[in-house]
């Protein structure tokens, strides 16, 4: 039976393998992290994250805190090539319109327009 991989670990192992959100993450954490179920200490770990910290995935994992096995399960799943971008933008809204409705269209704009044509899904980067 195949374990479970976390939320962090998808995430994680996606920016390991896009530089386009790599650089989002580290520069936008909040917007990157939505809809992915995170615990505050997950949180602080990725505001913490350096471009240093992508040169090895050793480096990665002690980082994150998580286990070099449980890094690579996130690089090579699935769902961290392609995860439902919908599951995101539907992420955004709710959060948005739960906070200040004003904001909700204009994030999401910012999140289309942002990314060009480069990745998977979970990136946003697809049209």
């Amino acid at each position: 039976m195949a374990t479970r991989v976390t939320d962090y670990a998808l995430l994680i192992g996606h920016v390991w393998r896009c530089t386009a959100c790599r650089d989002n993450l580290l520069e936008h954490p909040e917007t990157m992290w939505i809809g992915y179920k995170l615990s505050e200490h997950q949180r602080d770990a990725i505001r913490e994250l350096t471009v240093e910290h992508f040169q090895t995935a050793t480096a990665l994992a002690k980082a994150t805190g998580l286990d070099v096995d449980d890094l690579y399960e996130g690089i090579d799943h699935p769902g961290a090539a392609a995860p439902s971008r919908q599951r995101q933008e539907r992420s955004i809204l709710r959060g948005a319109i739960r906070s200040d409705p004003s904001r909700a269209v204009p994030q999401l704009r910012w999140m289309r327009q942002s990314h060009g044509v480069l990745c998977a899904p979970l990136c946003r980067n697809s049209p």
